[in-house]
């Protein structure tokens, strides 16, 4: 399982989100990151993937925007 999982809102942090991911791989190897889009293999269980991928990580990036905030 990758030990770093990033979280992200997709109406406002998409591109920093595929950017730190992309970094990360580069430096810690594509199986030690987590971004769902990337990662989350055609014809699995979405929610599953997300909730044992999340439990087991080791390091949580949390990517939020203004969108929404007053």
């Amino acid at each position: 399982m990758p030990g770093i999982f990033i979280s992200y809102r997709r109406d406002d942090c998409g591109g920093y989100a595929l950017n730190s991911y992309r970094v990360l791989c580069e430096k810690f190897g594509p199986k030690h990151a987590f971004r769902d889009i990337d990662t989350v293999p055609p014809g699995r269980n979405f929610v599953k993937v997300i909730e044992e991928t999340l439990s087991s990580c080791k390091v949580l990036i949390a990517l939020m925007g203004s969108s929404g905030c007053p």
